[in-house]
């Protein structure tokens, strides 16, 4: 009996342990994204129940595929993914700030792009779209001469087949189709996520996908090649939940068509995948990595950084804090130091506030003393 517990223990040893095959190429960049399944909840009935087995294969996955850049959705717990970020050193990453247990991350090679904080926070947090999870963008440019700049939204939709589901997974895609059109406009950017439905239908009774304006309006979506390949994302059923969107800009010139790819043989490599590890498998992209070196229409990053008069200042009321159309990351604090409040604009008002001198904290800028007069 113990030689043959040996000869098992060694047997599933070495599928836990397999060489995850590399998935990215010194030649391009590749884009991906992976919903992880409740990662870092021990919660009965949400993901997993060996956490430490399912931390260990997602590390496994994100450090041997040797991707560039990757968005993950139900990252749910913060101790994990600062542990998680920790243990892959070549990468950095953020993680989103809403309130939801399931929150979305970004992470990516750290010799590939450098973050600008003043682009990068939560968008369409108005109940107006309910996403409920707010997305996450994060900015990034690239680590080279050129210094480009892309905008990478993660998102993760209104799960389940129900009309109200369906209804939010609408609504989102509307409020996404505003904010690329006019926040984004002429920008470069790359959408993430899991969708949660997909493109030529809806999973609610075969009705018209919840994406159908976006592709009406000319958007592309790589991960429609999985769709019209009869693909699956997801273990459970044969449809692609989780997609990519790029720009125009990407269709065009970087995106080397006919690349996306589902990773749909991880249980090849990882034991049990579905059950130990996650239920979607992840989705990747490429992109042409030397005609990407070699553009450069970067956005106003050197406007960000350079130093920028706040006016006015004293003020009674409304006070512009950031160049126009750039949102900056804030926080207002009264004469004790205690905030006040807090968020992402290029204007505040003051109109409510006492008379008195504040202090107005914006990312990548020394503090600087805000004067509240009378009106």
């Amino acid at each position: 009996m113990r030689s043959l517990f040996c000869i098992l223990s060694v047997f599933v040893f070495s599928i836990s342990s397999a060489q995850i095959p590399k998935l990215g190429m010194d030649s391009t960049l590749e884009f991906a994204t992976w919903n992880v399944c409740w990662l870092g909840d021990s919660t009965a009935g949400n993901g997993p129940t060996d956490e430490q087995l399912q931390y260990n294969n997602v590390k496994l996955f994100i450090a041997q595929s040797d991707l560039d850049l990757i968005a993950i959705e139900e990252m749910s717990n913060v101790s994990t993914f600062y542990q998680l970020k920790k243990d892959l050193p070549g990468y950095s990453a953020v993680l989103s700030d809403v309130d939801q247990v399931q929150k979305t991350a970004l992470f990516w090679k750290n010799s590939h792009f450098k973050i600008i904080q003043s682009y990068s926070y939560s968008i369409l947090t108005d109940q107006e779209y309910n996403f409920g999870r707010a997305p996450l963008q994060v900015c990034l440019a690239m680590n080279n001469a050129q210094k480009d700049t892309v905008f990478f939204i993660v998102l993760h939709m209104k799960a389940y087949g129900d009309q109200s589901s369906y209804n939010r997974r609408v609504n989102a895609s509307i409020g996404l189709q505003a904010y690329l059109e006019t926040t984004l406009k002429n920008k470069k950017y790359v959408v993430l996520g899991d969708w949660n439905d997909d493109l030529n239908y809806s999973t609610y009774q075969k009705s018209v996908s919840p994406y159908q304006n976006l592709i009406n309006a000319g958007y592309h979506f790589p991960s429609k090649e999985l769709t019209d390949a009869g693909k699956r994302t997801y273990a459970y059923s044969k449809v692609v939940f989780d997609h990519i969107l790029h720009s125009q800009f990407f269709q065009d010139s970087l995106y080397l068509k006919g690349s996306t790819t589902v990773f749909d043989l991880a249980p090849n490599y990882i034991m049990n995948f579905s059950k130990s590890t996650s239920d979607h498998y992840p989705v990747l992209a490429k992109y042409k990595w030397e005609q990407f070196k070699s553009i450069n229409t970067s956005i106003e990053e050197r406007a960000v950084n350079t130093p920028f008069t706040i006016y006015p200042n004293p003020t009674s009321g409304k006070t512009i804090i950031a160049k126009e159309n750039i949102k900056i990351r804030f926080q207002l604090l009264n004469a004790s130091g205690l905030l006040i409040e807090q968020g992402y604009a290029n204007e505040i008002q003051l109109t409510d506030l006492a008379v008195g001198v504040y202090t107005l904290i914006r990312d990548g800028y020394a503090p600087v003393k805000l004067v509240k007069i009378s009106e």
